[in-house]
């Protein structure tokens, strides 16, 4: 072993005096409790034991006395890792994390130097971003060329930029590369699943608190100022060169005039952002052969069966069959090689099984974490309550009917899309209203004829012939409508012959409408 030169010798000495230095220095600044041990692993941890940061640690903690409780906005990034490593073992109370310069958290670590203090790493590349050689767009430069730097929407409409994906074998960017040399598309590469701190389910994480990963389903993004109301909200979108930080309300009242159908909707601008503004509705999609019926047409959706197109996906959606693996009535995305059809569970074994956050069974899941039957349960209560928690005594015969349905999908788009259920929810705030006297008064339109259909059929209103009842309705509003000297001659005929007759043939069941005469 060579011996050391007296340069060596004197850093090393220089060294260990540095670091007696800093045990001394975090013990007075934390306090006691933090003992000798403990103050060196800390240091070691945030990178601060060895080497230039040993001397940088050292120099800012004796230029200032508070330098731990009060951390400056340029201070040494050893210094931001060391003030978290001090509030993850407990002293929290005696020391202040340093915010990002910009956006003014704590998490992610600002680790990056700004010219006004530390920038986290989502500020710190929002800083970088440049005008794109090729679109002009400002955002982060992904590629160089030789007409410059190109921003990564450009670099993935390069003829090369796409490869085949070896899950689904579509021609998709490559997200991850596999040892073999084949890769994989960001829709079939594995997710890094973790234990959600909240919900205790494997999902995703959305995000690392301090109490560890959370799902997407229980992360709700911390509230700030939103710079267009002024209020204390949650913000959706962040600040750049041309908005403000904007809260969701804010963010949906600024959408634009789509191109196609001129209606103003969200959306965004196509061809990598500088083209036309497209909403979502009419925002160009790839055509090909549907995998379900052969035409060729926009695709809605890519399952593990093949490219679906939009009417092929409202279709599945709304008849779901028994699956091939599972025998559950599920809604069918997958096929083996036999050609059986499988659900989604069954065709990523792999993944962990959804369950209803309700019933525990596993489904495909609805808002809320439920399965198609208890979301079709909530949403009828909603429907048929005023304050959304109960059903009236009157109505529970119809909330019966409508959750007891063989298919819950039908019966869910049916409350999201037809006038029928938006008018059955404005006649159920008022359920003492609801008889047959009531709903004449209202336009005779399909929506009313079905209603009334649906409380027959639930057992609140009686059966009765609707056809002598319409005509007995319509004699009445149409006299009402004549002069009086025309009225009292049209009356008595009205009555006594074409309602009299249509009574008599009612009460022997062979009086029908004109269309089935």
């Amino acid at each position: 072993m060579r011996p050391l030169t007296p340069d060596q010798l004197r850093l090393r000495a220089e060294l260990a005096a540095a670091q007696e230095q800093i045990v001394t220095l975090l013990r007075s600044a934390v306090g006691e409790s933090l003992g000798p041990e403990q103050a060196q692993a800390v240091a070691e941890e945030a990178r601060a034991w060895r080497g230039a940061n040993v001397f940088r640690l050292v120099r800012y903690l004796s230029d200032r006395p508070d330098a731990l409780s009060r951390p400056s906005s340029d201070c040494p990034t050893c210094v931001v890792r060391l003030l978290a490593v001090l509030t993850a073992v407990g002293h929290g109370d005696k020391v202040a994390l340093v915010p990002c310069g910009d956006c003014g958290r704590t998490e992610p670590l600002p680790t990056n130097n700004g010219p006004e203090g530390r920038l986290c790493s989502r500020c710190a590349g929002r800083r970088a971003k440049k005008p794109c050689a090729r679109c002009g767009k400002v955002a982060g430069i992904y590629a160089r060329r030789p007409e410059g730097g190109i921003c990564n929407p450009c670099r993935n409409k390069e003829p090369d930029a796409k490869e085949e994906c070896a899950d689904c074998h579509r021609m998709m960017i490559s997200y991850r590369r596999l040892p073999d040399g084949t890769s994989l598309c960001q829709t079939c590469a594995p997710k890094n699943i973790q234990t959600c701190c909240r919900c205790g389910r494997l999902r995703r994480g959305n995000a690392l608190t301090s109490d560890g990963p959370v799902c997407g389903g229980c992360y709700s993004s911390p509230a700030r100022l939103c710079g267009v109301c002024g209020q204390i909200v949650p913000i959706v979108a962040r600040a750049d060169g041309t908005r403000p930080d904007t809260c969701d309300q804010c963010y949906k009242r600024h959408e634009k005039t789509c191109a196609i159908c001129e209606r103003v909707r969200p959306g965004h601008h196509i061809n990598g952002g500088v083209g036309p503004f497209h909403c979502d509705t009419c925002r160009p999609r790839e055509k090909c052969a549907c995998a379900l019926c052969g035409q060729v047409a926009k695709i809605k959706v890519f399952w593990p069966r093949g490219p679906v197109c939009n009417s092929c996906y409202r279709t599945a959606l709304s008849t779901p069959a028994p699956c091939a693996s599972c025998n559950r009535q599920r809604i069918l995305i997958g096929q083996t090689a036999e050609g059986t059809l499988l659900c989604r569970a069954c065709s990523f074994p792999d993944e962990p099984v959804e369950r209803c956050s309700a019933c525990d069974e596993p489904a495909d899941l609805y808002s809320g974490r439920r399965c198609p039957r208890c979301t079709l349960a909530a949403r009828v209560t909603d429907l048929l309550s005023a304050d959304g928690a109960s059903v009236a005594q009157p109505l529970q015969p119809l909330a019966a009917v409508l959750t007891g349905a063989d298919n819950p999908y039908r019966v869910l788009q049916w409350l999201r899309r037809s006038p029928t259920a938006h008018l059955l929810g404005r006649l159920a705030l008022d359920p003492e209203a609801l008889n047959h006297k009531s709903l004449d008064t209202l336009p005779q339109r399909a929506a009313t004829a079905y209603v009334r259909g649906l409380l027959v059929t639930a057992g609140i209103l009686p059966p009765r012939d609707e056809n002598l009842a319409l005509l007995t309705n319509w004699v009445a509003r149409t006299v009402a409508e004549l002069p009086a000297r025309h009225a009292n001659l049209i009356r008595p005929f009205a009555e006594w012959h074409i309602i009299r007759d249509a009574r008599r043939r009612s009460s022997r069941g062979r009086y029908l409408s004109r269309t089935q005469g």
